[in-house]
């Protein structure tokens, strides 16, 4: 059981070292800080929600809801800034491929 783990954590890491090397060739090298700040936000959105929907206190409700509303804004407002600045969370393969050009035809 434990030798799978493994296997998959070090496919894991190789997966990563693979698409941090085709960013750096298509010179995409900075990408990473704005995604690593957008997965940040996400989970704090998911943990803000997770806190609104557990607090019990009715004297925490009203900062649950602004903790919550807070995380969501800054989320969106990071996706956004994303979309400005041309980041992308995936490299595709071609960009001839059928999931861009929306045909299943070979280029």
């Amino acid at each position: 059981m434990q030798i799978g783990f493994l296997q998959r954590l070090r496919s894991l890491f190789q997966m990563q070292t693979t698409a941090e090397k085709q960013r750096q060739q298509l010179g995409l090298a900075e990408q990473p800080d704005m995604l690593t700040l957008i997965e940040q936000a996400k989970r704090e959105w998911h943990s803000s929600a997770n806190y609104f929907n557990n607090v019990s206190d009715p004297e925490l409700v009203d900062h649950a809801i602004m903790v919550r509303q807070a995380a969501e804004q800054k989320y969106m407002y990071l996706l956004k800034q994303a979309k400005r600045q041309g980041v992308v969370a995936w490299i595709p393969q071609s960009l001839d491929s059928p999931e861009l050009t929306g045909t299943n035809e070979p280029a």
